[in-house]
């Protein structure tokens, strides 16, 4: 499976949940973002960086918050 491939279905569920909770904090660990996608922890970690890096989120401990729910749809 291709790293992009993580990233998009991260972007995705993210969406996804902000439907369903419309709070930009998601209270999940890695370890349960990796069950969900059905990927090992360590791909999901390459994965939040990267959308780390453009911007999309923000990571702090159990927390990923979403930054920029526009960017983030464009992008998935």
């Amino acid at each position: 499976m291709q790293p992009h491939a993580i990233e998009q279905w991260m972007r995705q569920w993210l969406l996804l949940t902000h439907d369903w909770i419309p709070t930009k904090e998601r209270p999940i660990t890695k370890t349960f973002l990796a069950q969900m996608l059905a990927v090992c922890p360590e791909r999901v970690t390459h994965a939040a960086r990267v959308l780390l890096k453009v911007g999309l989120i923000r990571c702090h401990h159990d927390h990923i918050t979403i930054v920029d729910r526009r960017d983030l749809e464009a992008r998935a």
